[in-house]
């Protein structure tokens, strides 16, 4: 197998061609990763908050839809989903 490479679509991060983590930003300005299939919902109260599966909530600087759109992303390059 070639050298691993990693390939960085927006705000997706890819290895051997296949999505692992989307970025997102904390309220405080820092920058972080997280696994969108933990994802459970998303609520905007008006801040957003993202509750993992395991009941986790992180609080984040994005939109809902903008979370919802790099999570689809992800989805994308994961599962190979059309884009339209």
């Amino acid at each position: 197998m070639a050298d691993k490479q990693y390939v960085t679509y927006p705000h997706v991060t890819v290895k051997y061609w296949r999505a692992t983590m989307i970025r997102l930003t904390r309220r405080n300005g820092n920058s972080f990763v997280l696994n969108a299939e933990l994802i459970k919902f998303i609520e905007e109260v008006p801040d957003t908050i993202i509750t993992l599966r395991d009941g986790e909530k992180i609080l984040v600087a994005e939109d809902a839809d903008t979370v919802v759109d790099r999570a689809l992303e992800y989805a994308r390059h994961t599962r190979f989903l059309p884009e339209n």
